[in-house]
């Protein structure tokens, strides 16, 4: 009788979710979805950056099958190679730029000098034609591979036409539409034409030094993780009577956490699932495998906390 109340609570058409970035680390959320799933819970609006922006899409798309393809392709194919012909252009911005150190100095090698050079230098490398802007620009990873599975996989037509919200996360640069949050936007996906949902979409998961960075208009976007409040805006503002929010990292179990009465339910992985950028890019079978199992009983434990609090 328990579990049909609450079951029947959270099904109502007021419960958001709000799924955090982290590469390969998403795969927790998909072990999440299954687990909700098992326990008859819906979501009515969706928020998502990075790869939680996908796993969203997937989710507003309603098709948990696809997005298990999808992860399993994402497994088995190398994506993330390194492109040759961006870490050459990379490399020739940066034998430029670091040529300034080898420009001859007046007699006596005054101090000042050497700090102006210095300065000079990095001014150079951080100039709009630098080495780290190409980086930030182009990153050394080419994406088509990754676009190309991600199209074959999610339903546009379906995202689109959901009566379910999808909030796509971003970061603008400069800009941004949240206050206090700099950089930090996003758009509802249901506004958008196929076109712009596929680049924000893609510009969500453009992480820094890793992916291009995707131009929309007159402004360019970057990984959505980068603006990603734990405090699940815009979903806070909608009125729900339940927002679960999945994070990919395990030490913010230090700073949230579940209270009867609170309409946000954390769910934290229960073990460390790896740190920026030592499971971010491992889509091996494997671990892709764990970090589902994790997020599915994780998930399973909190939902049944949250059934003995009703």
């Amino acid at each position: 009788m328990r579990k049909t109340a609450f079951q029947n609570m959270i099904s109502k058409p007021a419960n958001g979710i709000a799924l955090e970035g982290g590469g390969a680390k998403g795969a927790y959320q998909m072990g999440a979805w299954k687990a909700f799933m098992e326990m008859g819970i819906s979501f009515q609006v969706v928020s998502g950056a990075s790869m939680g922006a996908i796993n969203g899409a997937f989710m507003v798309q309603g098709d948990y099958e696809r997005a298990r393809a999808f992860w399993t392709e994402l497994s088995e194919k190398r994506l993330h190679l390194v492109d040759v012909k961006k870490v050459k252009g990379f490399a020739a911005r940066l034998i430029t730029d670091l040529g300034l150190m080898f420009l001859p100095l007046p007699l006596g090698k005054l101090r000042w000098i050497k700090y102006a050079r210095t300065f000079t230098l990095f001014m150079k490398i951080f100039s709009e034609k630098g080495a780290v802007s190409y980086l930030l620009k182009e990153g050394l990873v080419n994406t088509d591979l990754l676009g190309e599975i991600l199209w074959s996989h999610i339903d546009l037509q379906r995202v689109l036409g959901s009566g379910t919200g999808l909030y796509i996360f971003a970061h603008e640069t400069p800009g941004g539409s949240i206050p206090g949050r700099s950089g930090a936007t996003f758009i509802r996906a249901q506004d958008l034409d196929e076109i712009s949902l596929k680049s924000f979409l893609m510009a969500s998961i453009a992480f820094p030094l890793m992916f291009p960075s995707v131009s929309i208009g007159d402004k360019t976007y970057r990984d959505g993780d980068l603006a990603f409040p734990d405090i699940p805006f815009p979903l806070r503002d909608k009125n729900l009577a339940r927002i679960f929010v999945l994070h990919s990292k395990a030490w913010k179990s230090m700073l949230h956490k579940n209270h009867p009465g609170n309409p946000i339910i954390h769910i934290i992985p229960s073990k460390n699932i790896g740190t920026l950028y030592q499971k971010t890019f491992d889509f091996s079978p494997e671990t892709i495998s764990h970090v589902m199992e994790l997020g599915y009983q994780d998930t399973q434990n909190i939902l049944r906390v949250e059934l003995e609090r009703i």
